[in-house]
């Protein structure tokens, strides 16, 4: 199979208006006052993206199965460098439940199947407004000696060596179903996304704000187990199923910067981590200050903290 694709997105708005009519009900944009009361704004938001895509599938004797996948996408988010990327994925199952030593077991191994598979995609998702690898420029308008004048001012910092985010997923699975009554599945997988575009911090004597930068990478490594339950009595069909995972996720590299207060994100440590100070005990009343183990400099202090609580009880 193969194909193409074109996503494109084109957004105009354009706004004015007055206020002050002198008739309310002539609905016409001129009679309204010509002063400070009136206003106008307009933007435009745009991007493409252009796809080429194929897939091939191979099975033989329905036992060993195999799929490639391949596109290249091109973006208008990126520079003309950087605007084209490939992305392929393969795939191959083995149906062990098909081969000739498995028949004995037919009636009890219904199937048997391993898996695996490895893939690349891509994400050039950074918003519509603008291009990151360009400089953007802001029109206004500023007062000078009692007369408005139009500017023209640069805001952000453009990155021109600005690419795709790239993630990495490989992955193996086990499918199994016994007595044509229950059904297992496994499956394991790393998740690996360098590359990701995002802001870091600069200082502010730059006097343009943060570009965006590929400077993120992220690992999330996990695994699931499913399994289900189904039979008939009579006209009374029963299914169960349960299923459990897990996941661990990590910040391998963020350029030796951290971004966040209580929820930070940092180098070595799961995303959203909560940062703060480890507290080592909470005393709840003046007896457990006497005996406790915690270490405390002033149990005046702590009497009379004491006191109030219970005054406000």
């Amino acid at each position: 199979m193969a194909g193409t694709s074109r996503e494109s997105y084109n957004d105009k708005f354009l706004m004015g208006y007055r206020r002050d009519f002198i008739y309310d009900t002539y609905e016409v944009l001129k009679a309204g006052a010509d002063n400070e009361t009136k206003g106008n704004n307009g933007t435009v938001e745009e991007w493409l993206l252009v796809s080429a895509f194929g897939r091939f599938s191979y099975s033989f004797k329905d036992k060993y199965l195999l799929e490639a996948n391949i596109r290249h996408d091109g973006s208008s988010r990126f520079s003309k460098n950087n605007q084209w990327a490939t992305f392929p994925s393969f795939s191959a199952g083995w149906r062990i439940s098909e081969e000739n030593f498995m028949q004995p077991l037919k009636s009890t191994v219904n199937q048997l199947k391993i898996r695996a598979s490895w893939g690349k995609l891509g994400n050039q998702n950074i918003g519509n407004t603008y291009y990151p690898f360009t400089s953007e420029l802001a029109v206004g308008s500023i007062s000078l000696n009692g007369e408005v004048h139009p500017i023209v001012t640069l805001n952000d910092m453009a990155n021109p060596n600005l690419k795709w985010e790239e993630t990495t997923i490989s992955g193996v699975g086990l499918d199994a179903q016994l007595f044509n009554k229950f059904s297992f599945t496994f499956d394991w997988y790393n998740k690996t996304t360098e590359g990701i575009l995002m802001k870091l911090y600069i200082t502010q004597l730059a006097g343009l704000n943060a570009p965006f930068q590929n400077a993120g990478k992220v690992e999330n490594k996990g695994w699931e187990f499913s399994t289900r339950y189904d039979n008939k009595f009579g006209d009374f069909r029963l299914g169960v199923g349960f299923n459990i995972s897990d996941v661990k996720n990590k910040i391998l590299d963020m350029r030796n910067t951290t971004d966040g207060t209580f929820l930070r994100q940092q180098t070595g440590y799961a995303i959203n981590s909560i940062y703060g100070y480890i507290a080592d005990g909470l005393y709840q009343n003046e007896e457990e200050i006497k005996n406790g183990t915690y270490p405390i400099r002033n149990i005046a202090a702590w009497r009379c903290s004491l006191q109030r609580y219970r005054r406000s009880i």
